[in-house]
Order: C-alpha cells, then sequence, then structure tokens
C-alpha cells in the first residue's frame, strides 16, 4: 500500500512515486488553464492587428471561432476530470491514495506532461474510435493476424448463451364453487378458506420460482467459471508491453486468447481504465483532440469537430475471456516470469526503452520455448536528446544482430511497413513511419539455436 504524505514510513520509492502519480493528476485538471492560455494568445494577436487587417477577417468570423474553441475546451476539461475522479483512486489493486480534492486550483504543469496529456487525447481517437479503423488495420492488423497464424485459433472460444427459465407463471386452477340452479351460495367460510389455500399456493409457487431462478443463475455462473478456467488452460497466453489505451490486447482477447496488456504511463492508465471499465455503450463519449492544433489546418471546423469513442462496447467480450492490464515498469513486472508466455506482441514499442538490448533478453526470457515475438513499429527513441535521461539508439540492422544472438530465429520479415500514429486524417501534415514487422521464434529445442 502506497503510503499517504506525511506518513513516516514511507519509503523514497514509494514518495517519488506518489508525487508522480499526483503530478499527473494535477496535468488532467490543469487541461483547461494551459488550453485557455492558447486561446487567450490567439484573441491577443487578433486584437493587435491593424483595423484594416481585422475588417479583411470580419466575413472569417474569427472571434466567434475562438468562443467555439472556449466551449470546446470545457468540454474536453469535463472529460478528463470524470476519468480522474472515477479512476485514479481505485484502479490499483495494492495502492491507496488520498481523495480527490477538485476544490483546489491545480499548479502549473510541466510543458512534457501537457504534451503527454494532449498525445493521450490523441491515442483515444486511435485506440477507440472509428475514425482510427484505419491506422489500426495497418498497425494492429498484421500482429492480429501472426498470432492467429502462429499460435492457431485460441480454442474453447464459443459464445453460448445463457438461456432464462421461461416458465409461466400461470396456473389453470378453476373455482371450487359451483351456482347452483336454484341459486344457493357456498358457505362463506369454505370460501375463505379457500382464498387462504390459493393465497398459500400462489405464495408457495413464487418462493419455487425464485429458487428455480436462483439455481439457474448459480448454474450460469457456474458454467462460466468452468468455460474460463478451460479457455485459461488451452488457450495460449499473449504479452502485450506497452499496450497504451488497452486496443490491441483487448482485440486478442476478443480473438478467445488469454491476454495482458501492460503500460507504464499513468496518461495512458488512467484513460485505459476508463474506457475499459466505465464505457459500456459505443460512441457514448465526445472529445475534442484536435482543438488545440492550430497549424496546419484546413478548414476551421476541423479543429474543433468532435469524435467519438468508444467505437465498440468494450465490456463486450465474449464469455470466459480472459483479458487482464497490469501498471509499471515492462522490465520490473516481468522480471521473476521465465518461460510463462506463448507469445509477446510488440507495437510501437522498442524505441521506448532506455536500454533496448534489456527488452530483448527479457522478452527472451518469458517465452515458452516455441514461443513467438511479434514486432510492429519504428525507432522514434523516447529518450533521445532528453536531459538526464540515458538513451542506446540502436539501428534496426544492430537491432537485429542482437535479436539472433540472443537466440531468437526469424519467422517472418518485413522492414517497409507504411504506418502512421494518432494521425489527424484532415491535417495538411502527416508523418508516415516506415515500420519494421518481424516474427521471431524462440526454438522449442536448444539444439536449435546453433
Amino acid at each position: 500500500m502506497a503510503a499517504w504524505s506525511g506518513d513516516a514510513r514511507e519509503s523514497e520509492g514509494d514518495r517519488q512515486e506518489r508525487e508522480h502519480f499526483w503530478r499527473v493528476v494535477n496535468a488532467f485538471r490543469y487541461y483547461r488553464a494551459y488550453a485557455l492560455e492558447r486561446v487567450r494568445r490567439a484573441e491577443r494577436e487578433l486584437r493587435a492587428l491593424p483595423p484594416a487587417h481585422r475588417r479583411l477577417l470580419r466575413d472569417a468570423a474569427l472571434p466567434g471561432h475562438l468562443q467555439c474553441v472556449r466551449a470546446r475546451v470545457e468540454h474536453n476539461q469535463e472529460l478528463l476530470h470524470d476519468i480522474i475522479l472515477g479512476t485514479a483512486e481505485h484502479m490499483f489493486e495494492n495502492k491507496r491514495y488520498r481523495p480527490l480534492a477538485l476544490e483546489a486550483e491545480p499548479t502549473p504543469a510541466t510543458a512534457f506532461d501537457m504534451d503527454k496529456l494532449k498525445s493521450t487525447l490523441k491515442q483515444l481517437v486511435r485506440d477507440w474510435s472509428s475514425e482510427g479503423q484505419g491506422e489500426r488495420d495497418s498497425c494492429y492488423r498484421p500482429i492480429l493476424n501472426a498470432i492467429q497464424t502462429y499460435l492457431g485459433a485460441a480454442s474453447g472460444h464459443s459464445g453460448s448463451s445463457i438461456k432464462s427459465n421461461g416458465n409461466s407463471c400461470c396456473d389453470g386452477h378453476s373455482s371450487n364453487g359451483s351456482n347452483n340452479s336454484d341459486g344457493c351460495h357456498q358457505n362463506h367460510r369454505h370460501q375463505q378458506q379457500q382464498e387462504n389455500e390459493q393465497q398459500q399456493l400462489n405464495e408457495q409457487q413464487q418462493l419455487n420460482e425464485q429458487q428455480q431462478l436462483n439455481e439457474q443463475q448459480q448454474q450460469n455462473e457456474q458454467q462460466q467459471n468452468n468455460h474460463k478456467q478451460q479457455q485459461q488452460q488451452r488457450s495460449p497466453r499473449v504479452l502485450v508491453p506497452g499496450s497504451g489505451l488497452g486496443r490491441l490486447a483487448w482485440e486478442i482477447a476478443r480473438l478467445g486468447y488469454s491476454c495482458q496488456g501492460n503500460e507504464f504511463s499513468l496518461f495512458m492508465l488512467f484513460t485505459s481504465h476508463y474506457i475499459l471499465n466505465r464505457c459500456h455503450e459505443v460512441d457514448s463519449v465526445r472529445l475534442y483532440p484536435w482543438v488545440l492544433q492550430f497549424s496546419n489546418t484546413r478548414r476551421a471546423w476541423d479543429r474543433v469537430r468532435p469524435v467519438l469513442v468508444p467505437d465498440v462496447d468494450p465490456s463486450a467480450l465474449p464469455p470466459g475471456a480472459d483479458f487482464s492490464m497490469s501498471a509499471g515498469d515492462f522490465l520490473e513486472v516481468y522480471s521473476l516470469d521465465m518461460d510463462v508466455w506463448d507469445c509477446v506482441a510488440t507495437c510501437f514499442f522498442l524505441d521506448t526503452a532506455h536500454n533496448v538490448i534489456a527488452y530483448i533478453e527479457l522478452i527472451w526470457k518469458v517465452l515458452k520455448p516455441g514461443g513467438v515475438w511479434i514486432n510492429m513499429g519504428p525507432l522514434l527513441y523516447h529518450f533521445e536528446n532528453m536531459v538526464g535521461e540515458s538513451s542506446l539508439e540502436l539501428s534496426y540492422d544492430q537491432i537485429r544482430q542482437v535479436i539472433v544472438q540472443v537466440g531468437f530465429v526469424f519467422e517472418e520479415e518485413n522492414e517497409c511497413v507504411h504506418a502512421t500514429y494518432t494521425e489527424n486524417e484532415r491535417s495538411m501534415l502527416r508523418y508516415i513511419y516506415d515500420c519494421v514487422f518481424f516474427v521471431v521464434r524462440k526454438p522449442a529445442l536448444k539444439s536449435e539455436c546453433s
């Protein structure tokens, strides 16, 4: 349990972890102030124009557009508040933090943290919107296809429906009283007794039906538990380090594989927890990810247009699906795993390393003999030129040599797979990566390594 501020037992590591947690929470809360300052700067530039230039912009309705930008910023802030309010305090099973106090004003966040936050909003488009489908197809589809090719179809992946108890509550009881042709009526006491007996029968019938319903529900739950246990025993296990907002790992689980995503960034973890656990209706969340993108905009509306997420119901996984997310540094969380995963799938992940060789060695360690590592991504090293951070920048041919020397055998390789990352499809500027895609295998027998 992470200690609260002021706890004398708090270790240095816990203190740093707590400070980082609250720094990220503060960045989520600081979005409005940060974004509105950018809007005010645009308004100042507009007021500073010569009158003749302002008249030329009259038909462009620029002041009204900036008011629209303000409204979009406010909406984004409401969403970000919603994410941290229902997520940050409760998402970690082994951590406890004090309740969020949103009445206090946030402190100015660093430009680095605000860039991370803006990137997280764009990541929602990539992973959980219909607009991001093309990007997911180029990045995730090759990995999903390779998993099915090399691991085979996930077994025990049938979607049996739960049968409802459709017993009718109607009984064909007829009245025991008969009307004599001479108009004689039955004894009132006998009639009351019949009504009491009928009421007792109805109550007993309701109890029986409720008992049957409870038994049926218990049977269904037991069947689901058995199905899940069987699936976990049969289905290959796939690990997705650097899983971001979780869509790739979710898609793997939807195919019937046992899948765990791993992510280090709290920006991603807060948001993925919100999407995966609190969003159950398609297109139920509206956001404006491009509202602060003032350059390379073809139409003013493109900047303030909404994007809806999620494009699927994240809770709609097959019965018995085994899907989980772990938080923490890949090198630390899985350091004790050995020969336990059938597949490691990495997408835009290798270049997040301080030392990519450490990643390669751990992937080898966690894979079962005969397991496969599937990779897709560029080499835009995250820590290059970052002050105070170590960074080993290897070329792909150097990385390939390390992969082979560690013991992997190449099954597939393509050094030029075009892909984008959190692209604004209406922007005048696009970055296209020539990604490397490969599938390598950890040999089942040591003799195969030679």
